[in-house]
């Protein structure tokens, strides 16, 4: 018997209804007093993405896609942002959205045809988002519907797991795609890379290492000690000024990577 295909909204809409927080949108093989110190340095790395990619977010109309429990929504809104829209595949998510008083719309970013006219939007963000998304048809689909949601010279900005060497690596509810593909797509979709950089070095999970060895090793000295009711909460605070010095000095990881596209004129 074939294998079912992958629901992506029922398997979120029940991560989510499990585990509220970062821990729910995070990653849940580590231990919950590590998980916020990523969304630290998730913090620090996206006031670096706007602030040397030269976005101009003063009053800017911006779409945040997968948007979970709001973390991206609360940072484009610090930065400036005139209109921050956020959208999920998940009906928990936004119902926790409004509650919080925000604009919060049930869209899956991967499905033709959305709610919003074309050209709505001066920046799209899909943080931790697309890799999810493991149907290829639905990863370009995505593509697709940015670019259209996009004013001409528009910034979407995005993290990805692409593989730098080989081929495509598919888990589940993952699927860390070959850097080649994912540029293409890109390329195909009409939007222009302008720079890209790590989002994790070592903190993260080094899912498109080039070497097996790499992975085994990650996880005895971060996974299974962040999982210890006394290592633990201590790792974060430990790890996190090496990862922003990481993060700056490293070109490329082995890790989430944080990209800046343009979207082309017609």
């Amino acid at each position: 018997m074939a294998d079912r295909p992958f629901d992506a909204k029922q398997y979120w809409e029940q991560r989510l209804g499990s585990h509220e927080g970062l821990v729910g949108v995070g990653n849940l093989s580590l231990g919950p007093a590590y998980v916020p110190w990523l969304y630290r340095v998730r913090r620090r790395v996206f006031k670096r993405i706007v602030r040397s990619s030269g976005i101009d977010v003063d009053g800017a109309r911006v779409l945040d896609v997968g948007s979970g429990t709001g973390f991206y929504v609360d940072l484009w809104r610090s930065a400036g942002a005139g209109t921050v829209v956020a959208t999920d595949l998940t009906e928990v998510a936004v119902d926790r959205l409004r509650a919080r008083g925000i604009r919060a719309e049930e869209v899956d970013i991967g499905a033709d045809g959305q709610i919003f006219d074309p050209g709505s939007f001066d920046v799209v963000s899909a943080f931790d988002v697309l890799f999810h998304v493991v149907d290829d048809d639905r990863y370009e689909q995505a593509l697709r519907n940015v670019r259209r949601l996009l004013r001409p010279g528009g910034w979407f900005v995005f993290t990805d797991l692409p593989v730098a060497s080989g081929s495509t690596r598919r888990a589940a509810h993952q699927v860390r795609r070959a850097e080649s593909d994912v540029l293409q797509a890109l390329e195909r979709n009409g939007l222009r890379l302008e720079t890209r950089m790590p989002s994790f070095v070592l903190m993260e999970a080094p899912a498109a290492a080039r070497r097996a060895i790499w992975p085994g090793v990650w996880k005895a000295l971060v996974l299974a000690p962040s999982r210890l009711p006394v290592v633990g909460p201590l790792l974060g605070p430990v790890l996190y000024p090496v990862e922003l010095v990481l993060t700056r000095v490293i070109r490329r990881g082995a890790s989430i990577q944080a990209f800046v596209c343009m979207r082309e004129p017609d």
